[in-house]
């Protein structure tokens, strides 16, 4: 599996995760898991070019490049 040109792929060697806090939403209980899960389905089949222009949409990172400029 390849998108941004990137192999995704498993290793032999340390994987490091940063532990975080779970809550009641962290799983099914999410009342947007079932939204999550389908976004999931779509995203996953864009090619490069259309995952660049889906997230330059995302409200939330313009909103961080404006804080960051």
């Amino acid at each position: 599996m390849s998108t941004l040109g990137n192999r995704i792929a498993r290793i032999d060697n340390y994987v490091y995760h940063l532990e975080h806090s779970r809550t009641h939403n962290s799983w099914f209980s999410n009342p947007n898991f079932n939204n999550n899960y389908e976004l999931w389905n779509v995203i996953k089949t864009f090619d490069k070019k259309q995952l660049v222009e889906y997230y330059k949409e995302q409200e939330y990172l313009k909103t961080r490049e404006k804080q960051l400029a």
